[in-house]
This record gives structure tokens, C-alpha cells and sequence, in this order.
């Protein structure tokens, strides 16, 4: 049997990968801090650019998904900030 080249693995079989340190001795969170000091569209560019997939089964491509999902929210929070007929307390009916 020919012998297995990892990438996504490589270490593990040498290192404890459920421990922090030893994660990060590996290069794991290494871009964590750039990630954090991008704004969400340049991280969602970014993304866009990797063209990384979701692990879904479909295969997603992640940026399109992030977009997405940030286009849903943003237009969420600006209709919940304006009032609308469904938003008002209900009236009451004397009897």
C-alpha cells in the first residue's frame, strides 16, 4: 500500500492535537489575529478569495455563504428598527 502524505493531519500522530499549546506549536490559530483586526466585509473578501468550502454536503463555497448570512442580518437589524403595523402592542376590544 503506497504511504499516506497528510496535510490536514500532519503532526498529529506525533503531537496531542486536543491540547491549546500543542495545537499552536503547529501553526494552529496562527491567523486568528489577523482575522480579528479585519472588518467583517474584508473578511468575508478574503474568504471569498481562499474560494474554501463548507463541509456540508453540497460543498458551499464559504464567502458566498458568509455574505449571505451577513446581508440576511444587516437587513434584519434595520427593518427591526423601524416600526411596523405587527410591532405595536394589540389593541383592546372593551366588552
Amino acid at each position: 500500500m503506497a504511504e499516506q502524505h497528510k496535510v490536514l493531519l500532519a503532526g498529529a500522530d506525533e503531537r496531542d492535537l486536543t491540547q491549546l499549546a500543542e495545537y499552536q506549536a503547529i501553526g494552529g490559530y496562527r491567523g486568528v489575529p489577523k482575522a480579528r483586526a479585519m472588518t467583517p466585509d474584508a473578511l468575508i473578501d478574503e474568504l471569498q478569495k481562499a474560494t474554501l468550502r463548507g463541509r456540508g454536503g453540497a460543498g458551499f463555497p464559504m464567502g458566498a455563504r458568509r455574505r449571505s448570512s451577513t446581508a440576511r442580518a444587516r437587513s434584519r437589524s434595520i427593518s427591526s428598527s423601524t416600526p411596523t403595523s405587527r410591532s405595536r402592542a394589540p389593541s383592546r376590544i372593551a366588552r
